[in-house]
């Protein structure tokens, strides 16, 4: 019975410290000046991007656009510069949009990530101290997600990965996230 409850506290310790190890290491590297100079040359995107005038480019330039916003968001990056980065090369109205489609697809990968790592670490570490509240949370999830998004200082990453692991039921997730991050 010990040595059970060892390999799952050992397992339960890796997958914690991978995800964080994960967070720092794409931190680490979109810290660094070339790295930025790549992602983030706003002239140097907007010219690859824009397509010279070409419908079925700019439409493929959203695609891609949306998908590596996503991507960026997913990897822990504030939904913020995203968001800056599609008004500079859209404009306001589509890159806002295209900004709030990658913030929730980004949000949902997070999401996912945390319900499929965290949620049985959540259950084993947390169980008696956080019944009570992983019970409240879901039941009322909407309200917490969009309290959460519209909280200046809440952490959409970490929000987005403790609904995961608390197992928060997605609908609720997704609208709360998507009014939340409207404005």
């Amino acid at each position: 019975m010990k040595r059970v409850s060892d390999k799952k506290l050992f397992g339960d310790i890796i997958k914690v410290v991978s995800i964080a190890a994960f967070f720092i290491v794409a931190a680490y590297l979109l810290d660094r000046p070339d790295v930025r100079e790549i992602f983030f040359d706003i002239d140097e995107i907007q010219f690859l991007l824009k397509g010279n005038g070409d419908i079925s480019w700019y439409v493929m330039s959203l695609l891609i656009f949306t998908a590596a916003g996503a991507a960026i968001i997913g990897l822990g990056v504030p939904r913020i510069w995203v968001t800056i980065v599609a008004g500079g090369i859209y404009g306001a109205l589509m890159g806002s949009l295209i900004s709030m489609i990658s913030s929730l697809i980004g949000a949902v990968l997070i999401y996912l990530a945390g319900k499929t790592l965290l949620a049985a670490v959540v259950e084993r570490r947390l169980r008696d101290r956080l019944l009570k509240w992983r019970g409240r949370f879901q039941e009322n999830a909407f309200w917490w997600v969009l309290y959460a998004r519209l909280f200046p200082f809440a952490n959409s990453t970490l929000t987005s990965m403790i609904c995961g692991g608390c197992r928060v039921p997605f609908t609720p997730y997704l609208s709360g996230s998507a009014i939340g991050f409207a404005p």
